[in-house]
This record gives structure tokens, sequence and C-alpha cells, in this order.
């Protein structure tokens, strides 16, 4: 009996030992605050909010010659940046996008438009992609229309 006892007492210990284990995520993922396999993206047109994953590719960024281009089925946004800037440019921590605001295209229509508030940081570049975390980026266009930029993009090198 006394045998029968000890064994179910191990037993016992080795399901608690087992069952109180954490399970976590690996300690090398790095943790910027975004979900990687779904990032959502937000873009307010005069008023109108319009959430995108990129999961869905509703949206894409690109890298082309020293222009982002930031493709969604609701227009196209193109940033220019000086001549020289290469995808490599963009440190972490990079937040000079204020400058660059540069045309929008919805349509076919193609305005020129400025930067009004709100903030565009690089929080990762691998050389191959780079996370832009826009925090209320807005700018305006056609004199009085306004463009609200919310949330973190993926903006992917095609050809340097």
């Amino acid at each position: 009996m006394k045998k029968l006892y000890s064994t179910i007492m191990m037993l016992a210990m080795m399901v608690a030992a087992l069952s109180l284990t954490a399970c976590g995520g690996s300690d090398d993922e790095e943790d910027d605050g975004v979900n990687n396999s779904s990032t959502t993206f937000t873009i307010t047109i005069d008023g109108n909010k319009k959430e995108m994953s990129q999961e869905t590719w509703d949206l894409l960024g690109t890298w082309e010659g020293t222009a982002l281009l930031i493709g969604t089925n609701i227009g196209d946004f193109r940033f220019k940046f000086p001549s020289g800037t290469t995808f490599s440019s963009f440190t972490i921590g990079y937040n000079s996008f204020h400058y660059d605001a540069d045309k929008i295209t919805i349509g076919v229509t193609s305005q020129k438009c400025t930067y009004a508030s709100g903030s565009a940081t690089v929080i990762s570049n691998d050389g191959k992609n780079m996370k832009v975390r826009f925090s209320n980026y807005t700018f305006t266009w056609n004199t009085s229309r306004e463009i609200i930029f919310d949330g973190t993009l993926n903006i992917v090198l095609l050809n340097e």
C-alpha cells in the first residue's frame, strides 16, 4: 500500500510539473508592438475611415527609386525623398516623413499634398522589408481635403 501511495504521489507531482510549465513566445522574437502576421492600417479621407489589412493585400507599400509608394484600393500615395536616399537610409527611428509627403492619386485625379501633423517612424528595416508606424499622420490635398494614416505599414524593397 505504501508503494502504491508513493507511485501515485510521484505521478501527481510529474503531472503538476508538466501542467504548470508556462508556454510562452520565443525570446528570439522581436517585440515591436506589431503582430507580424496581421497588420491593420487605417486611412481616413475627409472623415471617412477605412481599415485595411495588409495580409489581404488591400494595400501595398513599395520602394521605387527615391519614392515610397503606398497603393490601396482607394488610391495611391507617394512620398518623394531627396536624391541619394536609398532603402538603407531608413534606419530605426527615422521620422522625417513630414518633409516628404508629395502626391496622392485617387481614381485618375492626381493632387499635390502637404504635411499637416502627426508622425511616421521607422520601427524596423532588414534591407528587404521596412516597417513604418504612422501615428495620426495627417496631410492635406486640394487645399481643403484631409487624409490621415494610422497604424503600421510594411514596405517591401522591389528594386533600389
